[in-house]
Protein backbone atom coordinates (compact mmCIF):
# COMPACT_ATOMS: atom_id res chain seq x y z
CA UNK A 1 0.00 0.00 0.00
CA UNK A 2 1.06 3.34 -0.65
CA UNK A 3 1.42 6.17 1.77
CA UNK A 4 -1.12 8.37 -0.44
CA UNK A 5 -3.47 5.47 -0.09
CA UNK A 6 -2.64 4.54 3.22
CA UNK A 7 -2.83 8.74 3.86
CA UNK A 8 -6.37 8.80 2.28
CA UNK A 9 -7.65 6.43 3.94
CA UNK A 10 -6.50 7.62 7.54
CA UNK A 11 -8.50 10.65 6.66
CA UNK A 12 -11.45 9.21 5.80
CA UNK A 13 -11.74 6.99 8.57
CA UNK A 14 -11.49 10.26 10.94
CA UNK A 15 -14.08 11.87 9.00
CA UNK A 16 -16.39 9.19 9.31
CA UNK A 17 -15.20 8.77 13.19
CA UNK A 18 -15.98 12.10 14.02
CA UNK A 19 -19.75 11.73 12.07
CA UNK A 20 -18.36 14.20 9.06
CA UNK A 21 -19.62 13.95 5.61
CA UNK A 22 -16.15 14.46 3.98
CA UNK A 23 -12.58 16.01 3.43
CA UNK A 24 -10.64 18.43 1.61
CA UNK A 25 -6.60 18.13 1.14
CA UNK A 26 -4.56 19.77 -0.82
CA UNK A 27 -0.63 19.13 -1.62
CA UNK A 28 -1.09 15.80 -3.14
CA UNK A 29 -1.04 16.40 -6.80
CA UNK A 30 -3.73 13.80 -6.85
CA UNK A 31 -7.40 16.07 -8.10
CA UNK A 32 -9.67 14.38 -7.66
CA UNK A 33 -13.48 14.05 -5.67
CA UNK A 34 -14.53 10.46 -4.78
CA UNK A 35 -16.50 8.10 -1.99
CA UNK A 36 -14.14 6.72 0.06
CA UNK A 37 -14.98 4.75 3.23
CA UNK A 38 -18.07 6.21 3.08
CA UNK A 39 -16.84 9.66 3.46
CA UNK A 40 -16.49 12.50 0.19
CA UNK A 41 -12.68 12.97 -0.35
CA UNK A 42 -11.55 16.03 -2.40
CA UNK A 43 -8.23 16.88 -3.24
CA UNK A 44 -7.20 20.47 -5.27
CA UNK A 45 -4.44 19.01 -7.11
CA UNK A 46 -2.23 21.70 -7.65
CA UNK A 47 -2.48 24.40 -9.81
CA UNK A 48 1.30 24.41 -11.43
CA UNK A 49 1.33 21.31 -12.96
CA UNK A 50 -2.11 20.51 -13.25
CA UNK A 51 -3.71 23.20 -13.71
CA UNK A 52 -7.06 22.33 -11.06
CA UNK A 53 -8.93 23.83 -8.36
CA UNK A 54 -11.44 22.88 -6.27
CA UNK A 55 -14.10 25.41 -5.94
CA UNK A 56 -17.87 26.06 -4.13
CA UNK A 57 -20.30 26.41 -5.76
CA UNK A 58 -23.08 29.25 -4.24
CA UNK A 59 -25.58 25.86 -3.64
CA UNK A 60 -22.86 24.20 -1.93
CA UNK A 61 -21.64 21.96 -4.92
CA UNK A 62 -17.71 21.09 -4.56
CA UNK A 63 -16.85 20.64 -8.28
CA UNK A 64 -13.15 19.94 -9.45
CA UNK A 65 -11.78 22.48 -12.33
CA UNK A 66 -9.15 21.69 -14.42
CA UNK A 67 -8.00 24.73 -17.01
CA UNK A 68 -5.60 22.45 -18.73
CA UNK A 69 -6.11 22.77 -21.97
CA UNK A 70 -8.25 20.19 -24.46
CA UNK A 71 -5.25 18.56 -25.46
CA UNK A 72 -3.73 17.63 -22.03
CA UNK A 73 -4.74 14.07 -20.96
CA UNK A 74 -6.43 13.20 -17.40
CA UNK A 75 -8.67 16.58 -18.09
CA UNK A 76 -11.03 16.69 -15.13
CA UNK A 77 -14.68 17.73 -14.52
CA UNK A 78 -16.44 16.40 -11.89
CA UNK A 79 -19.14 17.88 -9.24
CA UNK A 80 -20.51 16.68 -6.11
CA UNK A 81 -23.31 18.08 -3.55
CA UNK A 82 -22.99 17.80 -0.07
CA UNK A 83 -25.89 18.02 1.88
Amino acid sequence: MSFITAFEGALAHEARRRGLQGVICGHIHRAEIRELEGVVYCNTGDWVESCTALVERLDGTLELLSMAPATVPGAIATSVALT
